[in-house]
Protein backbone atom coordinates (compact mmCIF):
# COMPACT_ATOMS: atom_id res chain seq x y z
CA UNK A 1 0.00 0.00 0.00
CA UNK A 2 2.81 2.11 0.98
CA UNK A 3 4.44 1.65 -2.50
CA UNK A 4 1.12 2.64 -4.47
CA UNK A 5 0.88 5.77 -2.48
CA UNK A 6 4.26 6.97 -3.32
CA UNK A 7 3.76 5.92 -6.75
CA UNK A 8 0.88 8.20 -6.93
CA UNK A 9 2.28 11.34 -5.11
CA UNK A 10 4.95 10.77 -7.68
CA UNK A 11 2.76 10.75 -10.68
CA UNK A 12 1.15 13.61 -9.57
CA UNK A 13 4.08 15.76 -8.67
CA UNK A 14 5.37 15.05 -13.01
CA UNK A 15 1.67 14.81 -14.63
CA UNK A 16 1.78 18.25 -15.73
CA UNK A 17 5.45 17.91 -17.06
CA UNK A 18 4.41 14.67 -18.62
CA UNK A 19 1.20 16.06 -20.51
CA UNK A 20 2.62 19.47 -21.28
CA UNK A 21 3.14 20.08 -25.11
CA UNK A 22 6.46 22.18 -24.58
CA UNK A 23 9.18 22.17 -22.25
CA UNK A 24 10.57 25.97 -22.08
CA UNK A 25 13.83 26.28 -20.24
CA UNK A 26 14.88 29.50 -19.52
CA UNK A 27 19.04 30.36 -18.46
CA UNK A 28 21.07 32.86 -17.23
CA UNK A 29 24.99 32.87 -17.41
CA UNK A 30 27.56 35.29 -16.22
CA UNK A 31 25.19 37.30 -13.90
CA UNK A 32 28.56 37.87 -11.83
CA UNK A 33 26.64 39.61 -8.76
CA UNK A 34 24.75 42.18 -11.00
CA UNK A 35 22.01 42.12 -8.70
CA UNK A 36 20.74 45.47 -9.86
CA UNK A 37 20.24 46.27 -13.41
CA UNK A 38 23.05 48.20 -14.30
CA UNK A 39 24.75 48.57 -18.16
CA UNK A 40 24.43 45.26 -20.22
CA UNK A 41 22.78 43.56 -16.76
CA UNK A 42 19.37 42.87 -16.85
CA UNK A 43 19.14 42.62 -12.83
CA UNK A 44 17.71 40.27 -10.71
CA UNK A 45 14.26 42.14 -10.29
CA UNK A 46 13.60 42.43 -14.14
CA UNK A 47 14.71 38.71 -14.57
CA UNK A 48 12.22 36.98 -11.77
CA UNK A 49 9.38 39.51 -13.69
CA UNK A 50 10.04 37.82 -17.02
CA UNK A 51 10.75 34.20 -15.54
CA UNK A 52 6.91 35.06 -13.54
CA UNK A 53 5.30 36.20 -16.73
CA UNK A 54 6.65 32.68 -18.74
CA UNK A 55 5.49 31.10 -15.99
CA UNK A 56 2.00 32.34 -16.24
CA UNK A 57 1.47 31.08 -19.70
CA UNK A 58 3.31 27.97 -19.65
CA UNK A 59 2.97 24.80 -17.05
CA UNK A 60 6.40 23.81 -17.55
CA UNK A 61 9.35 26.12 -17.47
CA UNK A 62 12.62 25.28 -15.61
CA UNK A 63 15.28 28.68 -14.78
CA UNK A 64 18.75 27.42 -15.03
CA UNK A 65 21.85 29.12 -14.18
CA UNK A 66 24.79 28.57 -16.50
CA UNK A 67 27.51 29.70 -13.95
CA UNK A 68 29.67 32.52 -13.39
CA UNK A 69 26.95 33.92 -10.84
CA UNK A 70 29.49 35.29 -8.51
CA UNK A 71 32.23 37.96 -8.73
CA UNK A 72 32.14 41.18 -10.49
CA UNK A 73 30.60 43.58 -8.28
CA UNK A 74 31.56 44.81 -4.32
CA UNK A 75 28.18 43.30 -3.02
CA UNK A 76 29.54 39.45 -4.12
CA UNK A 77 33.43 40.32 -3.68
CA UNK A 78 33.20 41.93 -0.14
CA UNK A 79 30.37 38.66 1.23
CA UNK A 80 32.41 35.75 -1.07
CA UNK A 81 29.23 35.60 -3.49
CA UNK A 82 26.86 34.54 -0.56
CA UNK A 83 23.85 36.83 -0.64
CA UNK A 84 23.90 36.10 -4.76
CA UNK A 85 22.66 32.75 -4.23
CA UNK A 86 20.10 34.40 -1.58
CA UNK A 87 19.30 36.06 -4.08
CA UNK A 88 18.91 33.72 -6.42
CA UNK A 89 16.78 31.62 -3.65
CA UNK A 90 14.30 34.38 -4.21
CA UNK A 91 14.48 34.18 -7.80
CA UNK A 92 13.29 30.29 -7.71
CA UNK A 93 16.13 28.70 -9.66
CA UNK A 94 15.45 24.63 -10.55
CA UNK A 95 19.18 24.17 -11.58
CA UNK A 96 22.27 25.75 -11.33
CA UNK A 97 26.18 25.34 -12.77
CA UNK A 98 29.25 25.90 -11.22
CA UNK A 99 31.47 27.92 -13.24
CA UNK A 100 35.18 28.90 -12.74
CA UNK A 101 34.49 32.43 -11.07
CA UNK A 102 32.16 30.07 -8.26
CA UNK A 103 35.68 28.60 -7.57
CA UNK A 104 37.11 32.48 -6.83
CA UNK A 105 37.03 32.08 -3.14
CA UNK A 106 38.50 28.46 -3.09
CA UNK A 107 37.19 25.05 -3.36
CA UNK A 108 35.55 24.65 0.11
CA UNK A 109 33.52 27.74 -0.48
CA UNK A 110 31.74 25.29 -3.33
CA UNK A 111 30.13 23.64 -0.43
CA UNK A 112 29.11 26.67 1.02
CA UNK A 113 27.28 27.65 -2.51
CA UNK A 114 25.29 23.88 -2.13
CA UNK A 115 24.29 24.44 1.50
CA UNK A 116 22.76 27.78 0.89
CA UNK A 117 21.18 27.30 -2.58
CA UNK A 118 18.34 25.60 -2.66
CA UNK A 119 18.45 24.16 -6.21
CA UNK A 120 21.24 21.63 -7.17
CA UNK A 121 24.73 23.23 -8.29
CA UNK A 122 26.34 20.96 -10.92
CA UNK A 123 29.37 20.42 -12.05
CA UNK A 124 32.08 17.93 -14.05
CA UNK A 125 35.53 17.68 -14.46
CA UNK A 126 36.30 19.69 -11.56
CA UNK A 127 38.98 19.01 -8.99
CA UNK A 128 39.08 18.99 -5.25
CA UNK A 129 41.51 21.61 -3.17
CA UNK A 130 44.08 18.41 -4.03
CA UNK A 131 43.49 17.78 -7.67
CA UNK A 132 41.48 14.42 -6.18
CA UNK A 133 39.68 13.63 -9.11
CA UNK A 134 42.00 14.19 -12.00
CA UNK A 135 45.18 13.26 -10.25
CA UNK A 136 43.41 9.93 -8.50
CA UNK A 137 42.58 8.99 -12.19
CA UNK A 138 46.00 9.42 -13.20
CA UNK A 139 47.18 7.37 -10.49
CA UNK A 140 45.43 4.61 -11.46
CA UNK A 141 46.74 5.03 -15.02
CA UNK A 142 50.10 4.22 -13.14
CA UNK A 143 51.52 8.19 -13.22
CA UNK A 144 53.01 9.85 -10.29
CA UNK A 145 51.07 13.01 -9.96
CA UNK A 146 50.91 16.52 -8.09
CA UNK A 147 48.99 18.92 -7.99
CA UNK A 148 49.03 22.88 -7.21
CA UNK A 149 45.24 24.64 -6.65
CA UNK A 150 46.59 28.12 -8.56
CA UNK A 151 48.93 29.40 -10.96
CA UNK A 152 50.92 31.33 -8.43
CA UNK A 153 50.93 27.89 -6.45
CA UNK A 154 52.23 25.64 -9.76
CA UNK A 155 54.99 27.97 -10.38
CA UNK A 156 56.66 26.84 -7.11
CA UNK A 157 56.38 23.64 -7.16
CA UNK A 158 57.29 23.19 -10.66
CA UNK A 159 60.93 25.03 -9.27
CA UNK A 160 60.51 22.51 -6.41
CA UNK A 161 59.72 19.06 -8.06
CA UNK A 162 60.52 19.23 -11.57
CA UNK A 163 57.42 17.64 -13.33
CA UNK A 164 57.90 15.39 -16.89
CA UNK A 165 54.87 17.03 -17.91
CA UNK A 166 52.11 19.89 -16.85
CA UNK A 167 48.22 19.21 -16.88
CA UNK A 168 47.13 23.35 -17.31
CA UNK A 169 43.90 24.28 -16.50
CA UNK A 170 42.95 27.71 -18.96
CA UNK A 171 40.43 28.79 -15.89
CA UNK A 172 42.99 28.82 -12.62
CA UNK A 173 42.45 31.11 -10.44
CA UNK A 174 45.17 34.08 -9.62
CA UNK A 175 46.74 33.41 -12.76
CA UNK A 176 45.23 31.82 -15.93
CA UNK A 177 46.55 28.68 -18.17
CA UNK A 178 47.20 31.59 -20.94
CA UNK A 179 49.59 33.56 -18.23
CA UNK A 180 51.31 30.45 -16.96
CA UNK A 181 52.23 29.23 -19.76
CA UNK A 182 53.45 32.28 -21.41
CA UNK A 183 55.27 32.92 -17.97
CA UNK A 184 57.62 29.62 -18.07
CA UNK A 185 58.45 29.38 -21.49
CA UNK A 186 59.60 33.26 -21.39
CA UNK A 187 61.53 31.95 -18.55
CA UNK A 188 63.17 29.12 -20.28
CA UNK A 189 61.37 26.30 -18.57
CA UNK A 190 60.50 23.73 -21.62
CA UNK A 191 58.64 20.96 -19.57
CA UNK A 192 56.12 19.85 -21.90
CA UNK A 193 52.52 21.18 -21.49
CA UNK A 194 49.26 19.87 -22.15
CA UNK A 195 46.21 22.72 -21.46
CA UNK A 196 42.47 21.88 -20.35
CA UNK A 197 39.83 24.09 -21.15
CA UNK A 198 35.87 24.21 -22.09
CA UNK A 199 37.06 26.57 -24.55
CA UNK A 200 36.52 24.92 -27.74
CA UNK A 201 36.85 27.99 -29.85
CA UNK A 202 39.92 27.38 -32.32
CA UNK A 203 41.52 30.84 -31.69
CA UNK A 204 42.15 29.73 -27.95
CA UNK A 205 43.46 26.28 -28.88
CA UNK A 206 45.98 28.11 -31.20
CA UNK A 207 46.39 30.86 -28.69
CA UNK A 208 47.51 27.83 -26.14
CA UNK A 209 49.74 26.32 -28.69
CA UNK A 210 51.48 29.30 -29.72
CA UNK A 211 52.31 30.36 -26.32
CA UNK A 212 54.13 27.31 -25.78
CA UNK A 213 51.59 24.09 -25.14
CA UNK A 214 52.60 20.64 -26.54
CA UNK A 215 48.57 19.80 -26.81
CA UNK A 216 45.21 20.85 -25.94
CA UNK A 217 42.51 19.16 -24.55
CA UNK A 218 38.72 20.13 -24.84
CA UNK A 219 36.38 19.42 -21.88
CA UNK A 220 34.62 17.31 -21.58
CA UNK A 221 37.15 14.67 -22.53
CA UNK A 222 37.16 10.79 -21.54
CA UNK A 223 40.23 10.02 -19.20
CA UNK A 224 41.26 7.16 -22.48
CA UNK A 225 41.89 9.87 -24.13
CA UNK A 226 43.75 12.07 -21.78
CA UNK A 227 46.15 9.23 -20.91
CA UNK A 228 46.78 8.89 -24.80
CA UNK A 229 47.36 12.28 -25.48
CA UNK A 230 49.88 11.98 -22.38
CA UNK A 231 51.74 9.34 -23.34
CA UNK A 232 52.11 10.87 -26.94
CA UNK A 233 53.49 14.25 -25.46
CA UNK A 234 56.23 11.95 -23.42
CA UNK A 235 57.23 10.02 -26.52
CA UNK A 236 57.82 13.30 -28.07
CA UNK A 237 59.37 15.03 -25.29
CA UNK A 238 62.04 11.61 -25.31
CA UNK A 239 62.07 11.57 -29.09
CA UNK A 240 64.83 8.77 -29.65
CA UNK A 241 65.18 8.27 -33.29
CA UNK A 242 65.53 4.71 -34.71
CA UNK A 243 67.16 6.13 -38.15
CA UNK A 244 69.98 8.77 -38.14
CA UNK A 245 71.72 9.94 -35.22
CA UNK A 246 72.67 13.49 -36.83
CA UNK A 247 71.04 15.55 -39.36
CA UNK A 248 72.54 18.31 -40.25
CA UNK A 249 72.65 21.37 -43.14
CA UNK A 250 75.21 24.24 -43.63
CA UNK A 251 75.92 25.30 -39.87
CA UNK A 252 73.22 23.42 -38.28
CA UNK A 253 73.60 20.21 -36.65
CA UNK A 254 71.00 17.89 -34.76
CA UNK A 255 72.04 15.08 -32.52
CA UNK A 256 68.92 13.12 -31.95
CA UNK A 257 71.02 10.69 -29.12
CA UNK A 258 72.26 14.04 -27.63
CA UNK A 259 69.01 15.57 -27.88
CA UNK A 260 71.58 19.08 -29.03
CA UNK A 261 71.65 21.70 -31.50
CA UNK A 262 74.85 23.39 -32.83
CA UNK A 263 74.72 26.26 -34.89
CA UNK A 264 79.06 26.04 -36.33
CA UNK A 265 79.44 24.00 -33.01
CA UNK A 266 78.21 26.32 -30.53
CA UNK A 267 74.82 24.84 -28.87
CA UNK A 268 71.92 25.97 -29.35
CA UNK A 269 69.00 25.53 -26.85
CA UNK A 270 65.94 24.81 -28.32
CA UNK A 271 62.16 23.56 -27.08
CA UNK A 272 61.12 20.20 -27.06
CA UNK A 273 58.64 21.47 -29.56
CA UNK A 274 61.68 23.01 -32.01
CA UNK A 275 63.76 20.58 -31.59
CA UNK A 276 60.79 18.22 -33.25
CA UNK A 277 60.24 20.98 -35.90
CA UNK A 278 63.87 21.64 -36.71
CA UNK A 279 64.06 17.53 -36.88
CA UNK A 280 61.26 17.33 -39.31
CA UNK A 281 62.72 20.14 -41.18
CA UNK A 282 66.08 18.53 -41.40
CA UNK A 283 64.53 15.20 -42.52
CA UNK A 284 63.17 15.80 -45.34
CA UNK A 285 66.04 18.76 -46.18
CA UNK A 286 65.25 20.51 -49.73
CA UNK A 287 61.40 19.71 -49.61
CA UNK A 288 58.30 21.87 -49.27
CA UNK A 289 56.41 20.91 -46.04
CA UNK A 290 53.06 22.13 -46.03
CA UNK A 291 51.27 23.61 -42.15
CA UNK A 292 49.00 20.76 -42.35
CA UNK A 293 51.90 18.09 -42.25
CA UNK A 294 53.78 20.24 -40.27
CA UNK A 295 51.04 20.03 -37.69
CA UNK A 296 50.23 16.68 -38.01
CA UNK A 297 54.36 15.36 -37.65
CA UNK A 298 55.43 17.93 -34.78
CA UNK A 299 52.17 18.11 -32.82
CA UNK A 300 50.22 15.14 -34.02
CA UNK A 301 46.73 16.87 -34.47
CA UNK A 302 45.44 18.27 -37.79
CA UNK A 303 44.55 21.81 -37.88
CA UNK A 304 43.31 23.95 -41.05
CA UNK A 305 45.65 25.56 -42.44
CA UNK A 306 44.91 29.23 -41.24
CA UNK A 307 46.33 28.08 -38.19
CA UNK A 308 49.79 30.51 -36.68
CA UNK A 309 51.33 28.07 -34.49
CA UNK A 310 53.70 26.68 -37.52
CA UNK A 311 54.48 30.18 -38.44
CA UNK A 312 55.30 30.73 -34.99
CA UNK A 313 57.43 28.29 -34.14
CA UNK A 314 59.07 28.69 -37.57
CA UNK A 315 59.65 32.56 -36.52
CA UNK A 316 61.19 30.93 -33.13
CA UNK A 317 63.89 28.93 -34.99
CA UNK A 318 64.65 32.04 -37.39
CA UNK A 319 65.41 33.81 -34.49
CA UNK A 320 68.05 30.95 -33.20
CA UNK A 321 69.17 30.01 -35.94
CA UNK A 322 69.21 32.40 -38.43
CA UNK A 323 72.40 34.14 -37.77
CA UNK A 324 75.97 34.88 -39.31
CA UNK A 325 74.60 35.49 -43.08
CA UNK A 326 72.49 32.08 -42.62
CA UNK A 327 68.97 32.24 -43.72
CA UNK A 328 68.24 28.69 -44.83
CA UNK A 329 64.67 27.84 -43.38
CA UNK A 330 62.48 29.65 -46.15
CA UNK A 331 58.80 30.19 -46.53
CA UNK A 332 57.09 29.41 -50.04
CA UNK A 333 54.11 31.54 -50.00
CA UNK A 334 50.84 29.34 -50.32
CA UNK A 335 52.47 25.96 -50.25
CA UNK A 336 54.50 25.71 -46.94
CA UNK A 337 58.12 25.95 -45.36
CA UNK A 338 61.25 24.36 -46.38
CA UNK A 339 64.78 23.94 -45.15
CA UNK A 340 66.85 24.95 -47.87
CA UNK A 341 69.87 21.99 -48.53
CA UNK A 342 73.54 23.14 -48.74
CA UNK A 343 74.73 24.47 -51.89
CA UNK A 344 76.72 22.14 -53.54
Amino acid sequence: MMNRLILCILLVIISPWLLAKELILLHTNDFHGHIQQESKYAGAAKIAAFVKEIKAQHPAVLLLDAGDAISGTPVSSMFEGEPIFDVMNAMDYDVGLIGNHEFDHGYKKIERFRAIANHPLLTANALGPDGELLGDALRIAGFETSTAADGMSALTAIRNKKPDLLIIDINMPLMDGFEFIERIRSNGDNTPALMLSARGDRADITKGLTLGADDYVTKPFGLEELVLRIKAILRRSQFTVETATNLSSGPITLNSDTHQVTFNDEVVDLSPTEFRLLHVLLESKGRVLSKTYLLDEVWGITFESESTVVDTYISYLRKKLHRDGYEGIKTIRGVGFQLQPEKQ
